[in-house]
């Protein structure tokens, strides 16, 4: 799996990921679920007025779909989609309690319940640079 290096790759992934929800199946929107409910630092993107959380496992690959995510077993890693995406926003993620509580709300208008930490029980951080798509 290639690393992002461009904003437009990261859009094309944050829509592609929002798409699993909006216009995707069954199985689709519930993979995407999982994704958001198991991430650690996300982008976050406003759709309209809303604020919604993409994970950075996924975004940070070129043209990422589930087929390419879920066969990429042991290739996907945060420790090297975090360094990409930080450059592509000039910002480094960091916890932020206001993010927190956003994604929280988030995740209950999902009907998702977020565990109290990222993965490993890291906490989770975002991007204070924030994408429309």
């Amino acid at each position: 799996m290639q690393l992002i290096s461009k904003l437009e790759q990261l859009r094309t992934n944050v829509k592609t990921l929002d798409d699993y929800f909006t216009k995707g199946s069954h199985a689709e929107k519930k993979w995407a679920l999982d994704r958001v409910r198991r991430g650690t630092c996300f982008v976050v993107y406003k759709v309209g007025e809303e604020l919604r959380f993409a994970p950075s496992r996924f975004i940070g690959y070129v043209d990422n779909t589930i087929g390419k995510h879920d066969a990429a077993v042991g290739i996907k890693d945060g420790r090297k989609t975090n360094p990409v995406i930080s450059g592509i926003l000039a910002c480094e993620p960091s916890p932020n309690d206001g993010m927190e509580l956003e994604y929280l709300r988030y995740c209950t208008k999902l009907g998702i319940m977020a565990p109290e930490t990222g993965s490993h029980g890291a906490a989770r951080k975002f991007w204070r640079e924030k994408i429309t798509i």
